[in-house]
């Protein structure tokens, strides 16, 4: 009768507080260790430089940091979160868009004073590009740019084909071609006049910046939290 769907209804509703309650912790207390893979550079420019505001709020986590440019797997591996630039083809984790990477075209200063600076797409033609693939022995899709809704490819010749960012930054410093590479890493090297921008009319795609969890497996309450302070970071920095 309804004084007993009311009688249930209080118990739901008692219920329901007393997990809201588990969640309201205080974040301070979080402990325990997260496990999470990102792209070097992600970690070099964004993340290690302002970890220790997550490392103060929490004291009692450790955190597992692991900087590869191969494509961990998450489950199989062990990781909790998994930060990845650019598609993701994996199915059986969750992907949370968290913003976009702008791309900047640039060769090295002596690159430049050799070869030239190329000021149409035609140009390209007399030029060499540093051909990054993962892995070795896959095709390189060439000099990519946007072009409206977009992405078109026009093939270059290249020497050398890497399959390591750092590689390819050391590459594209040493003058064996041009490189599309996130902005977020070489602005120091811009500014200094080491790497010079080229062609910003015709930019390679902003790639996507995703964060991958298994959404079949329960989060504890500190991956969750910490996963929201990389959410916030890299929206704020990029």
């Amino acid at each position: 009768d309804g004084r007993v769907l009311y009688e249930r209804s209080k118990d739901l509703l008692a219920h329901m507080e007393e997990l809201e309650g588990l969640f309201r912790q205080d974040e301070a207390q979080l402990s325990g260790r997260i496990r999470v893979d990102m792209p070097n550079v992600m970690a070099r420019e964004l993340i290690l430089p302002r970890l220790s505001q997550f490392m103060d709020a929490h004291p009692l986590i450790e955190l597992e940091i692991s900087c590869t440019d191969r494509q961990v797997d998450l489950l199989a591996e062990g990781f909790d979160c998994v930060l990845r630039v650019g598609a993701q083809p994996d199915h059986s984790v969750v992907a949370r868009v968290l913003c976009r990477m702008p791309m900047i075209n640039c060769a090295s200063a002596g690159y430049v004073q050799r070869y030239g600076v190329p000021a149409t797409l035609a140009d390209l033609a007399r030029h060499q590009l540093v051909h990054y693939v993962r892995p070795l022995g896959s095709r390189s899709a060439g000099f990519e740019y946007q072009q409206g809704n977009k992405v078109q490819r026009i093939p270059m010749a290249g020497r050398v084909t890497v399959n390591s960012t750092d590689a390819y930054r050391v590459a594209c410093l040493g003058g064996f071609g041009i490189t599309q590479v996130p902005a977020l890493g070489i602005r120091d090297l811009l500014a200094s006049g080491e790497l010079v921008a080229l062609l910003p009319d015709y930019p390679a795609p902003p790639l996507d910046v995703s964060l991958l969890y298994a959404g079949q497996r329960h989060l504890p309450l500190r991956v969750r939290v910490f996963m929201d302070w990389l959410a916030a970071t890299l929206q704020a920095h990029l």
